[in-house]
């Protein structure tokens, strides 16, 4: 084995306006990002090459959540299309984040304006006792919320 795999440091998640989006995570979650970064010029080209982004000029932020982050990028150039993929799409990704309580903090998302597919559903079989529910963040990307027995 050449490494050793130790966890899962980030997801990533391109948006459209990541003032916007930094300002939804910290009103649904109470998060605030550790790291903000923005390159107003282009990226070294070794990273343009190894993102698959000519060009790439961006911003990105880092927020902490439990052991994980997530991080955020927002293209300046090039403009990238609209998310305008279904879950079941190939590629289509969401993020899921453990909460303690699935229905506390669904009520709370939905009295800050979150939109969600459905309420918190509990599921039964291998999975019985954990509840999730689906939202969507403000370009319209999954973030699901879950929580174990």
């Amino acid at each position: 084995m050449s490494g050793r795999t130790m966890g899962i440091h980030h997801t990533g998640i391109t948006v459209r306006n990541i003032e916007r989006s930094l300002a939804w995570w910290k009103e649904m979650f109470d998060v605030e990002p550790d790291t903000i970064i923005a390159t107003g010029e282009p990226l070294p080209e070794a990273i343009q090459t190894s993102i698959g982004v000519p060009g790439a000029a961006l911003t990105y932020a880092f927020i902490k959540i439990g052991d994980g982050m997530v991080e955020l990028l927002e293209y300046h150039d090039p403009i990238g299309r609209d998310f305008d993929r279904s879950n079941s799409d190939v590629g289509a990704a969401h993020v899921c984040i453990r909460v303690a309580d699935v229905v506390a903090q669904y009520e709370h998302m939905v009295a800050k304006g979150a939109k969600f597919r459905h309420p918190p559903i509990v599921l039964d079989g291998e999975l019985e006792g954990n509840a999730f529910a689906y939202a969507q963040d403000p370009d319209g990307l999954s973030v699901e919320i879950w929580q174990e027995p």
